[in-house]
């Protein structure tokens, strides 16, 4: 016994998808980048990576106080106390 035919539609599924993409408004294309200053995207990077080193630097700065410091008071504290029998 032969497979059963499916009945014929009016229409194909791609033809009804191609009548429905008939009312949508085509995309419109993004505006044009502008050109890039290379001199300016450097400076940025540059005063970036600077104000970053900075920073770094400054971290650095107020842990070695922080840690001296520490090292200070025990220290004092061993004076205080006198000589370890």
């Amino acid at each position: 016994m032969p497979p059963k035919r499916r009945a014929a539609r009016g229409q194909t599924a791609r033809a009804v998808g191609e009548d429905v993409d008939e009312h949508v408004q085509p995309a419109v294309p993004p505006p044009a980048a502008p050109p890039i200053d290379q001199d300016a995207l450097r400076q940025m990077v540059q005063d970036a990576a600077r104000q970053a080193a900075e920073e770094a630097v400054q971290q650095i700065a107020q842990e070695a106080a922080r840690v001296a410091a520490q090292e200070v008071a025990r220290q004092m504290a061993a004076v205080q106390q006198g000589p370890q029998v």
